[in-house]
């Protein structure tokens, strides 16, 4: 019997049984992962790179989907910025007319592809960077613990002219509360009570990936960056994510921030789009 951390941790013998197996498990992830990386472009800038997990993040950072689907209405057509495998568009589907998710990792892309159980979710292998690009505009646009990677003097223009008047931006990210031993318990905590033990248990073999050198490499780089960038701590968001979102809400989130931003209505074609119930966008569709 030994002690850790406040914890009992009883050692049985029926969990070592499954160790090999786990570890096997894990390291065949580890190589995927390691060849989506390698397979990523290099022409990237250093800062849009990262490593695929197999989803494994986007399944644990629960904590924060609650405030996301809670704002989306029923008539709102989305774009998920970074949307990984497509977890949590999967799942906001059934509440909204549409979702467009976007990533730069083509692997996840097609695995949300191929896995998507929703008519109305969509999947593009497309850089948040060049939104431009995209055809159309969208009542909400959000992402989740994606945008620290986005150099917003490429991205917030982009962004802007995808969100239609009266639009909404909608960010859950991470700060340096979300990098600390507590932010790590309480993502795990959150996950543990939204997912229940048999899910999380099916996600131990791909745990391992937190250990992966290069992904903790990478952890250190995003943060000397967010640093530089002055926008790894709390009381230094608001000064930056506005001067790209004006008056936007900046709030904590567990371990991590919330922005809440709305593009401001205009009239376009005689009409005016509307700011909807609890300032949320209109539905008002222009013809």
């Amino acid at each position: 019997m030994a002690r850790a951390a406040g914890f009992r941790l009883s050692m049985t013998p029926a969990p070592v049984l499954f160790l090999p197996r786990l570890f096997a498990e894990a390291m065949i992830g580890a190589l995927a992962s390691a060849g989506d990386y390698q397979a990523m472009p290099r022409s990237l800038p250093e800062h849009l790179i990262r490593i695929p997990d197999q989803g494994v993040t986007e399944s644990l950072v629960t904590f924060a989907d609650r405030f996301l689907l809670d704002r989306a209405l029923p008539s709102s057509r989305v774009l998920d910025i970074g949307c990984g495998r497509g977890v949590f568009c999967e799942n906001l589907a059934p509440r909204v007319r549409s979702v467009l998710g976007i990533d730069l990792v083509a692997s996840e892309i097609a695995h949300a592809q191929r896995h998507s159980r929703q008519s109305n979710a969509t999947y593009l292998c497309q850089d948040a960077e060049y939104l431009q690009a995209l055809p159309g505009t969208f009542d909400l646009i959000l992402s989740r613990f994606c945008f620290h990677h986005l150099d917003l003097d490429a991205a917030a223009p982009g962004i802007k002219a995808r969100l239609r008047p009266g639009g909404r931006l909608l960010v859950v990210d991470c700060y340096q509360e979300f990098w600390s031993l507590a932010g790590r318990l309480y993502v795990m905590r959150s996950a543990l009570e939204q997912l229940g033990g048999l899910r999380m248990l099916a996600l131990l073999p791909r745990l391992l990936y937190f250990f992966d050198p290069k992904r903790v490499q990478h952890v250190v780089e995003d943060k000397r960056r967010l640093k530089r960038q002055r926008r790894y701590r709390y009381d230094e968001l608001a000064g930056f994510y506005q001067r790209y979102f004006p008056d936007a809400r900046i709030e904590r989130l567990g371990c991590a921030f919330s922005l809440d931003w709305r593009k401001p209505s205009r009239p376009v074609g005689g009409e005016l789009f509307p700011v909807g119930e609890e300032g949320q966008p209109g539905i008002m569709q222009a013809n």
